[in-house]
């Protein structure tokens, strides 16, 4: 088994390095957008999906002769390939489609070995399998799960910090080679297992054995004659492994978790073959939707790729590696708290923090994963079939990749694969429970106890320690708090569910009850020190003690009591608890009156139901309870709480909505309050995500004036000034920006000035020309060049058309998003080339999410220019917004006007200077949450 391990490890590990790594090397040449990882992580899809339909095939239908042979000439042929460095005659023009020519891109240079180690896991898993003598081949993708995991933890923290991109590709080449040898040495010994096993076929044919003769026997099921049996097509037992097709009773509960039941007679191998694609697919489309979610916001960086990636594949190693640590009580609770959160997180956008957008919807994630994938494994067939199995996970991976990478963008007018996603993964698991006949379990009073306790633990933390000092804490103070507390309150739900017929399980979840309430007591205590009062500090401690007590009441009471008496005082319990929580989440503007009604009128059906179930089935066994119908309450509440957000977009004054590769662009109509003598004329506005890009008031002299970020006190305004005035009086200058938006700094042109626009995106041109009149309006001769700024610019200098800019403006910003790749030490040298004598290069920074300013402190050093920092305040009465921008010049004279000047924001002595290159561009550093 150590050579079919190890192949599996090293295959794994370098198939998800290459990821980031290939993605990281193309980054800055189409544009930096999160589309590109969206892109790629559909090429690795299809390539996975190519790779298990080989493994598949192969086993299939050649002899393990030929099987052994082909692989070996074709880990021969992929060495030629090495190394995996893309080209720079791939980089795009401007007006080229990035999709096709990124596929094309990673076909040419990764595609040949990432083929080879996407077929390693099911290629060896099935020669094992025939070489094991019966063991279970499944451990071993759990094994290639966690090698997957290792190799996207390092990446962040210990390749891409250390190495640079190209000693990182000759590191991966280096790796491979291992992986070839060790692959060729698994080849050669199945080869010689495959001929060996055929001289004593040969032999036993001959009637020639070395032991005593094999004997020949033959039976037949006889399920035809056993009364109360049926024939099964696949295996769901978590614990227990059924060969497909035994004959088992139908009433009969497998050994293990007491919810695990078996499939009736008459399913359709088809249909359990579509139901493994649509849960792998939902599981892929989930994936790519909640990474696209977070890039959109902060930046398109490996960071944000593999947080999502590592929790994805972390799901896959907890459910193949040991089956009965999939829960679907525990994570079906998680999906019921965690989709309508992401609903509140999506409807209140930009007013959700960072900390809590990445625990909201990375847990949204988990859960819907952990179910996904944990339904899958219940569903799981015997060995025979592993590689059609594994090939219609990886088909179903395909089709959420094209859903989010290839139909959402051309379909949805805005980010709705999420929302779809979400509530096809609901769908599919309720498809799987209903598949399983989950209600034919008897419930588990110890759980039933458990969750009880549970939430009541939440209802008295929550309204007693949390909210009081809620207003105190910072958002990562609160991430820590609030995220461990809930980590723990599942922990124990699983220990709980684990083996709950034992009385040593409840003694163990009862003290572990205890932990996610002393958590929040320690972790306050400690995030809230400059802050808490000893009133306060008594408060949370003596609340912390009664809330510890009542959870061991709780648990211990309703253990005491009879049966009847529990599954009475649990259920009314629970009631009590989520009326609360619900009431909690209403005073808290998380539920809406008409969120909080369709609430409970599901929860009423549920209760309904629940009394209705035991006199259909039997009335001595207690009913599972309303969770069996929990599905049906989440998609009412997610259809409830906007996530679905389609019909809304008319009450919101959306005059377009447009969407390609580069992002969703809104237009929004705001029309002036009449009433108001003293009110701005109305205004059209351009959202790019959920930040706004610019607005034009709807009037002939208030629709010429620069607005937003661009107004004459901020940075930009002060430089144009400053510029002019060392100007001679009649002579134009020369201004360069890179990002379009509403074209609002053309408002600053006059006759002879030449203002030159670079912008990636072209609907952003034509929303330019059709509803905002900056450009047409300017006195200025205004050029709008569409391609990515640093391609572009590079381009220009290659054919000698330096531009000489008197000003060069940087505002490419995406929503919250930053393009990294515009930002660092080689984009820098070409904005000083473009730049003339004198010249400044003007850089927003402003920010929810990222400090930009020791980058741009680093970039300044490197280029050997001065950077000053200006910051100005609101001016709602000429629609300026408050802005920082840093103004980089060699000019000594206007660095001197503008260090004087009451907007400029000194360096402290303590901020620091980062330079990115585009062999490293760090986040960590520059987080400010």
């Amino acid at each position: 088994m150590l050579r079919y391990a190890l192949t599996i490890f090293v295959s794994a590990f370098l198939l998800f390095q290459v990821q980031p790594l290939i993605g990281r090397f193309i980054l800055p040449w189409f544009g930096g957008g999160p589309s590109i990882w969206t892109a790629c992580m559909l090429f690795f899809q299809i390539l996975l999906l190519a790779g298990y339909l080989y493994a598949h095939l192969v086993c299939d239908r050649l002899s393990p002769r030929t099987q052994a042979m082909l692989h070996l000439c074709l880990l021969a042929v992929s060495v030629v390939l090495l190394p995996i460095a893309p080209n720079e005659s791939w980089k795009p023009a401007g007006d080229q489609s990035p999709l096709l020519r990124i596929l094309l891109l990673l076909l040419a240079t990764v595609g040949g070995p990432y083929f080879l180690l996407a077929s390693t896991g099911p290629l060896m898993q099935k020669w094992f399998s025939q070489t094991s003598g019966g063991r279970s081949p499944y451990r071993l993708y759990a094994l290639s799960n966690i090698g997957s995991l290792l190799a996207l933890l390092s990446y962040p923290f210990a390749f891409e910090p250390w190495l640079t991109l190209r000693l990182q590709v000759w590191s991966w080449s280096a790796v491979y080679l291992v992986y070839v040898c060790l692959a060729g040495w698994c080849a050669v010994q199945f080869l010689r297992f495959s001929q060996s096993s055929l001289l004593a076929g040969q032999l036993s044919s001959s009637g020639i054995s070395a032991g005593r003769p094999t004997e020949l026997t033959s039976s037949s099921s006889g399920s035809a004659g056993i009364s109360g049996d049926v024939a099964i097509d696949t295996v769901v037992a978590i614990d227990t492994v059924v060969p497909v097709n035994t004959v088992v009773p139908v009433d009969t509960v497998v050994p293990g978790h007491d919810q695990q039941v078996l499939n009736h007679q008459g399913r359709s191998g088809w249909s359990l073959r579509l139901l493994w694609l649509a849960l792998a697919a939902c599981g892929s489309a989930v994936l790519l939707a909640t990474t696209n979610q977070l890039c959109i916001d902060v930046a398109t960086v490996p960071f944000l790729w593999i947080l999502p990636l590592s929790l994805y594949l972390l799901s896959f190693i907890i459910c193949f590696d040991q089956p009965e640590w999939y829960d679907r009580r525990v994570f079906g609770l998680m999906m019921i708290v965690c989709l309508p959160a992401a609903g509140w997180a999506i409807a209140n956008g930009a007013n959700v923090g960072l900390p809590r957008q990445i625990l909201i919807f990375s847990a949204t994630l988990f859960a819907c994963c952990m179910t996904c994938h944990g339904e899958l494994v219940q569903l799981r067939p015997d060995a025979k079939h592993l590689t059609l199995y594994y090939l219609l996970i990886s088909l179903g991976g395909v089709l959420g990749g094209l859903f989010v990478a290839l139909l959402a963008p051309y379909t949805f007018s805005d980010y709705w694969e999420f929302h779809f996603s979400l509530v096809g993964c609901m769908a599919c698991v309720l498809v799987a429970w209903c598949w399983q006949r989950v209600w034919r379990a008897a419930s588990s009073v110890v759980f039933g106890c458990a969750f009880a306790s549970c939430l009541a633990v939440k209802v008295l933390v929550i309204g007693w320690l949390w909210l009081p000092h809620e207003p105190a804490m910072s958002s990562i103070d609160e991430l820590v708090v609030m995220g461990g507390f809930f980590a723990c309150l599942l922990t124990s739900l699983l220990v709980a569910g684990y083996k709950s017929r034992k009385h040593t399980a409840a003694w163990l979840w009862n003290i572990l009850l205890i932990v996610p309430v002393l958590w929040v007591i320690a972790a306050g205590r400690y995030t809230l020190p400059a802050v808490m009062t000893n009133h306060l500090s008594t408060q949370l401690a003596v609340g912390g003690l009664v809330t510890t007590a009542l959870a061991v009441a709780f648990g211990w009471g309703l253990l005491h009591l009879s049966s009847r008496q529990q599954f009475v005082c649990g259920r009314a319990l629970i009631f009590v608890c989520a009326g609360t929580l619900s009431v909690f989440a209403w005073d808290q503007n998380i539920l809406a009156d008409e969120q909080l009604i369709a609430l409970w009128f599901v929860a009423a059906g549920g209760i309904l139901m629940d009394w209705a179930v035991p006199g259909i089935r039997r009335s001595d066994v207690l009913s599972p309870g309303i969770g069996c119908w929990a599905p049906l309450l989440v998609l009412a509440i997610l259809m409830s709480n906007h996530l679905l957000d389609i019909i809304r977009t008319e009450s919101l004054g959306v005059v377009l909505m447009s969407r390609n590769f580069y992002g969703v662009l809104k237009v929004e109509y705001e029309e002036t309050d009449e009433a108001d003598e003293f009110a701005m004329p109305s205004l059209y506005r351009l959202m790019h995500g959920q930040i706004q890009h610019g607005f034009q008031y709807d009037d002939d002299y208030w629709g010429r004036q620069p607005t937003t970020y661009y107004g004459e006190e901020s940075g930009l305004g002060l430089a144009i000034r400053l510029i002019r005035e060392q100007q001679l009086p009649d002579q134009a200058i020369r201004v360069g920006v890179v990002g379009l938006g509403t074209g609002t700094i053309a408002a600053y042109g006059r006759e002879g000035d030449t203002f030159c626009f670079y912008e990636i995106n072209p609907d952003v041109r034509d929303l330019s020309h059709r509803y905002f009149t900056y450009l047409a309006d300017s006195a200025a001769v205004p050029e709008v060049i569409i391609g990515d700024a640093r391609i572009v610019m590079d381009r220009e200098l290659t054919i000698g058309d330096g531009r000489q800019f008197d000003l060069l403006a940087i505002d490419a910003f995406s929503s919250d998003a930053i393009p990294v790749h515009l930002l660092t030490a080689e984009c820098g040298h070409i904005y000083r080339q473009h730049l003339a004598a004198g010249g400044v290069l003007a850089i927003h920074i402003s920010n929810r999410f990222l400090d930009l300013g020791p980058v741009v402190r680093g970039l300044a050093e490197h280029l050997s220019l001065q950077a000053v920092r200006i910051e100005n305040e609101d001016d709602d009465t000429i629609g300026v917004y408050g802005s920082t921008w840093v103004l980089l010049t060699a000019n000594d004279q206007i660095a001197a006007e503008l260090e004087g000047n009451v907007n400029c924001e000194p360096w402290g002595e303590d901020e620091s200077r980062l330079l990115w290159t585009d062999d490293y561009s760090g986040l960590w550093p520059i987080l400010s949450i």
